[in-house]
């Protein structure tokens, strides 16, 4: 943890804790008028596991699956349900950066996972509060 440099914990932290705060500060209003308001949040494994040099992500991972939980919690008694997406290993460029070695062709496209968050932002959803694992085949 002690060689991240500060704007790079504090980017990471913007990126996946503070931006979806604003967006659900922003948002809640118009959902709690929606007869089916839907937030889904993107999270990752790295929030419930411990991996050296993972420091940043993993923390803001965290951060962000606890402020899901709450704000689930506090959309209970409503229309709005709110869940966590983890879409475990994907081919992105992030993740080629992350494990330059490992085969991309190995992981599954982002474009696997438009069903499942479809599925997460139906009317007929719902679950809330979850933490929804979309790497399966």
């Amino acid at each position: 943890m002690g060689h991240i440099e500060p704007g790079v914990f504090e980017g990471v932290m913007a990126v996946n804790v503070t931006a979806n705060w604003r967006l659900i500060r922003s948002l809640d209003p118009l959902l709690r008028q929606s007869d089916a308001g839907r937030a889904i949040f993107i999270t990752s494994g790295a929030s419930c596991q411990i991996i050296r040099y993972w420091g940043a992500s993993a923390t803001s991972k965290a951060a962000l699956d606890m402020l899901v939980g709450v704000y689930a919690a506090e959309c209970a008694h409503t229309t709005v349900r709110v869940n966590l997406y983890n879409p475990g290993p994907t081919r992105t460029g992030m993740r080629k950066e992350a494990f330059p070695d490992e085969d991309p062709q190995s992981l599954r496209p982002p474009e696997a996972h438009v069903e499942g968050l479809i599925q997460l932002a139906l009317p007929s959803c719902t679950m809330n509060g979850e933490w929804v694992a979309g790497d399966q085949p």
